[in-house]
């Protein structure tokens, strides 16, 4: 029973785990050009990888002192099956040696995703799989007995995964809606995030809101500069030209509208936000203008990036199982941006 019981080291494997910690929590800083140490431990994100890391490491000591069939290799190759996606990232990202990145262009996509952007995140995914099992692993032995352990916690892991789904979800379904109290505010920017482009050159429907409640508030004086954001598929006008020749069509001075088009998630178009920022000497009044259903990840991605910016409906109206679809695919990638900041 001793010898069971001294299978697996902690002065190894618990330091192995913080430092997994450590090295996602880097990459994702890194990845959007921040600095690690303006870590903040309240984002919902990082509290969530901190959670992980907790009950990981008191799962490790709850099963070394409960459970006789723990082995040191089986965790071993755990730890290494979540560390590799990560050096894999790490490798490609800052030395560009493996190449898996580079050879996708921004303007490849599958279906409405980047093809590079879908590579990182299955890589990371990958990574929190195993960080999420080897947790699960732990506590099944510590708190059971049950012989098909390794199957029970493979399901037990696929359960975690769908409740947080479930959480982001909710959060997006349920997000408060912005108050309109925006009469008396002059913002200095309004950030208008891309949307789909139709017949390769015109502004989608939930797009075209988008710009008209942007028009509607630069024709009140109530914003001064217009920001337009957002890249190109294969063969289309960039969402940011689409935008910037439908405004100038309705009479926006050219000069009042400040154009990106290389972005081609929330996430960029919110770091976009960020260099403007920072660039103009920290303006205040900063204002996003995007739809209900989208306003929640927005809040989120600014909370990381530690902007501060009035968020703004553009009031567009949609049935039922359109607004369950986009809330669906917002569900989805919030839980994404929260842990990996993708």
């Amino acid at each position: 029973m001793k010898s069971a019981r001294k299978q697996i080291s902690l002065p190894f494997l618990i330091p192995a785990v913080v430092a997994l910690f450590l090295f996602i929590t880097t990459l994702k800083y890194l990845n959007n050009q921040l600095n690690p140490l303006d870590y903040n431990p309240y984002f919902i994100g990082n509290l969530l990888n901190i959670i992980v890391m907790f009950l990981t490491i008191t799962g490790l000591i709850a099963a070394n002192r409960k459970s006789k069939n723990l082995s040191r290799m089986f965790l071993s190759v755990l730890l290494i099956l979540s560390y590799t996606p990560l050096i894999l990232i790490f490798i490609d990202k800052f030395t560009g040696l493996l190449n898996l990145l580079d050879s996708y262009t921004s303007e490849e996509y599958f279906f409405t995703f980047q093809i590079k952007k879908i590579h990182v995140g299955l890589l990371f995914l990958v990574s929190y799989f195993f960080q999420l099992y080897l947790m699960i692993y732990l506590w099944s032995c510590a708190l059971s007995k049950e012989k098909a352990v390794y199957l029970v916690s493979l399901f037990r892991t696929l359960l975690f995964f769908v409740l947080f789904f479930i959480i982001s979800l909710f959060y997006v379904w349920f997000y408060p809606a912005p108050k309109e109290g925006i009469k008396g505010r002059i913002y200095d920017y309004a950030l208008v995030p891309g949307a789909a482009v139709w017949n390769k050159k015109s502004p989608s429907p939930i797009f075209e809101a988008r710009l008209r409640k942007t028009l509607d508030l630069y024709r009140s004086g109530i914003v001064k500069k217009i920001i337009l954001t957002g890249g190109k598929a294969p063969g289309e006008l960039s969402e940011a030209d689409a935008a910037y020749h439908y405004l100038l069509n309705l009479g926006v001075d050219a000069r009042s509208i400040i154009k990106e088009d290389k972005s081609g998630t929330t996430r960029e178009q919110v770091k976009y936000l960020f260099h403007i920022k920072n660039e103009n000497g920290n303006p205040e009044n900063l204002a996003i203008i995007s739809d209900k259903f989208h306003l929640p990840r927005i809040s989120q991605t600014c909370g990381f990036f530690g902007i501060k910016a009035d968020l703004i409906p553009s009031g567009y109206k949609m049935i039922f199982s359109r607004a369950f679809y986009y809330r669906l695919r917002e569900g989805i990638a919030l839980i994404l941006f929260w842990l990996f900041a993708i």
